[in-house]
C-alpha cells in the first residue's frame, strides 16, 4: 500500500511523498511505486542501498524516475505497446478475453 511504500523509504530519510500506480484495468496496483523525499542526498542513499529496499517484506529496485515532457493541450498519454515476446503476447491475450467478456456482458445486458 502506499503506506507501507512511505514507512519503508522513511527508514533513509524523511518523504515529502510516497505513491503507487494504479492498474485501472484490473484494479490494485501495477508494481510501480513513485517516492519523494524531503532532502536530494537521501534519495542517493536510497539509490546506493545495498539489494534495494524492503516493502512489506519484498525487496524492490530504486531508480531515478526521468521527468516527461509537457503534453500540449488536448494531448493524451498513451500506454506504449510491450515488446513481442512472450510475456507481451500474454498480456495481450488477457486483455483481449477481459475485453471480450466485457462485451459479452453487455450485450447480456
Amino acid at each position: 500500500t502506499h503506506s507501507d511504500l512511505e514507512a519503508a523509504f522513511s527508514a533513509v530519510g524523511p518523504v515529502r511523498e510516497a505513491f503507487l500506480i494504479d492498474d485501472k484495468f484490473e484494479g490494485g496496483h501495477r508494481g510501480i511505486g513513485f517516492v519523494k523525499f524531503v532532502l536530494a542526498d537521501d534519495a542517493g542513499r536510497a539509490l546506493a542501498a545495498e539489494g534495494g529496499v524492503a516493502v512489506a517484506g519484498k525487496r524492490v529496485a530504486v531508480d531515478v524516475a526521468n521527468k516527461r515532457d509537457k503534453l500540449e493541450k488536448g494531448q493524451r498519454r498513451t500506454l506504449k505497446p510491450r515488446a513481442e515476446d512472450a510475456q507481451g503476447e500474454a498480456h495481450k491475450a488477457a486483455r483481449k478475453a477481459r475485453r471480450e467478456a466485457k462485451d459479452a456482458q453487455a450485450k447480456a445486458a
